[in-house]
Formats: C-alpha cells, structure tokens, sequence
C-alpha cells in the first residue's frame, strides 16, 4: 500500500511535464502568429503599439480552451507510452496493479480540467471576446489616442470625418482644416479653416 501513493506521483509528473509543455508551446505559437498581424492592424491604424498587448490578453482564454483538451490528451498519451516502452506498465501489471487503478491520476487531471474548461468556454471567453472587440472599435473610431494622418479623410466614428493638409511643429500647428459631421436628423455639416493652433481652428 505504500508503494501506491508513489505511482501515482510518478504518473502524475508524467502526465504534468508533457501537458505544462504542450500549452505554453501551443499558446506560444498561436500568440506569435496573431502578434505580427495585430502589430500590422494597429499600425495601420495609427493607434498605440501597447493596445497590442491587451487585444493579445484577451485573446489568451480563447487559445487555452483549445490548448487544454489537446493538452491532456498529449500528456496521458505520452505518460502511457512511456510506461510502455520502458516495460513499467508490464511490471506495474504484475504486481496487481490494474488499469483502473491506473487510470485514477488521469481522471484526477480530467475533471478539474473539464470544469476549468468549461468555465473558460462558458464566461471567460465571451468575456474577453467582448473587450477585445470593444479595443478594437476603440481603435477605429481614434479613442485610444490615435495619430491624425496628414492629407486623408480621417473617420472618427460614424458621424465624424476630419481632414488635415499639413502639420507643424509636432502637431501643434495644423493647416487645412476640414470637418465634416453628420447630426442625428441626417443631415450633414462642414467647416473649413486655414490654421489650427493647440487643437482650436482659427477661420
């Protein structure tokens, strides 16, 4: 009977090494791949490079829902196969030790997984979903400060458009001013001015 306790510390290391290993790589290369495109999104943007890295923590559950499963499944492969090879399972066997008994320590890595799972699948995920969509319609509509581009039509919102000529003294001077907003009732306003001091156009 004391021999028990120690196989299953020795299977659930197994199990551990292989599952730890497989969801740090898989959120590695799936947070690598989004990173590059992110960094080009916002970019073109003109918004702010640090929004990069909250967009990429909330895309962080969506990645470990799928990670886990695989995870698992990896590691009680891997445990299994080598307790295999290494004839360990044959002598495991021929001591009394069942199959049963050795499949305690991967149901005790599947049932708090499942639930973790589904808690990530059911609130976590939809949550961050939420926040990530809501950064990037933050980033379109320029509420996370982003740069102004010089000589296009710039929409901020859905009712507001802005078009700068040309720039000076690091954005403190701005000439050719365009603004055009729509009201509730539809209908559309425009202004122009030939200078801008400190945000304020002077006609």
């Amino acid at each position: 009977m004391r021999e028990l306790p120690l196989i299953d510390r020795y299977l659930a290391r197994s199990i551990a090494v292989p599952l730890l290993g497989s969801l740090i790589l898989a959120a590695m290369l799936l947070v690598l791949d989004k990173m590059l495109r992110l960094f080009q999104y916002v970019v073109d943007a003109g918004g702010p490079v640090s929004v990069v890295w909250r967009m990429l923590a909330n895309l962080l559950p969506e990645y470990l829902s799928l990670g886990i499963p695989i995870g698992l499944m990896l590691g009680i492969l891997l445990a299994f196969r080598k307790l295999a090879l290494s004839s360990e399972l044959d002598a495991l066997r021929g001591i009394g030790v069942g199959f049963g008994r050795l499949m305690r320590v991967p149901y005790a890595f599947a049932l708090p997984l499942l639930f973790l799972n589904l808690f990530i699948v059911g609130y976590l995920e939809p949550w961050s979903h939420y926040r990530y969509e809501g950064l990037r319609f933050d980033l379109k509509s320029g509420a996370l400060g982003a740069a102004i581009k010089v000589g296009e039509f710039n929409q901020l919102g859905h009712r507001l458009t802005l078009r700068i000529d040309r720039s000076e003294n690091k954005g403190t001077q701005l000439h050719g001013i365009f603004v055009e907003m729509d009201d509730k009732s539809g209908m559309t306003v425009a202004a122009t001015a030939e200078r801008g001091a400190s945000g304020q156009a002077t006609p």
